[in-house]
């Protein structure tokens, strides 16, 4: 899991915390929880929540890069002919190395 703002730890307990008041039941005592690794608590959380966790942390990841794409202008535009060519291609690039030693 990325380590961006929107999905630090104090952010997906509260979220977790409001989709399973029990989510305290599997995770280690609060004076213990800073041994424990954000995979792990990741892992608990994906766990216990099962799909409603990975759908908001896709949804938290979306929403970054879309903030990073407005703040840092990396919208491009394109001609709307040459957007419609490349949405309905089915070409893949790639590299040919050839071995002519016979």
């Amino acid at each position: 899991m990325p380590h961006y703002e929107n999905l630090s730890l104090d952010k997906i307990k509260a979220f977790c915390s409001g989709h399973h008041n029990d989510i305290d039941n599997y995770l280690p005592d609060k004076k213990e929880l800073f041994k424990v690794s954000r995979e792990f608590i990741c892992n608990v959380c994906k766990t216990v929540l099962k799909n409603i966790f990975t759908d908001w942390v896709k949804d938290q990841i979306e929403e970054r890069n879309e903030e990073m794409k407005e703040k840092k202008d990396m919208n491009i535009e394109l001609d709307p002919d040459i957007a419609a060519a490349f949405n309905a291609s089915t070409s893949v690039s790639r590299r040919l190395l050839y071995n002519l030693n016979f």
